[in-house]
């Protein structure tokens, strides 16, 4: 589970989308992880 928490940009208003970049971090961590535990079998 993952939990995102979006904070207001300079402006003042609420961020309404995702960082692209968040996104490609967070599936390179799954995979490392997934990795990790096909090794432990």
């Amino acid at each position: 589970m993952e939990f995102v928490q979006r904070l207001t940009g300079q402006d003042g208003k609420a961020f309404d989308g995702f960082d692209q970049q968040n996104i490609d971090d967070l599936y390179d961590h799954y995979l490392d992880y997934s990795r990790r535990l096909e090794r432990r079998k």
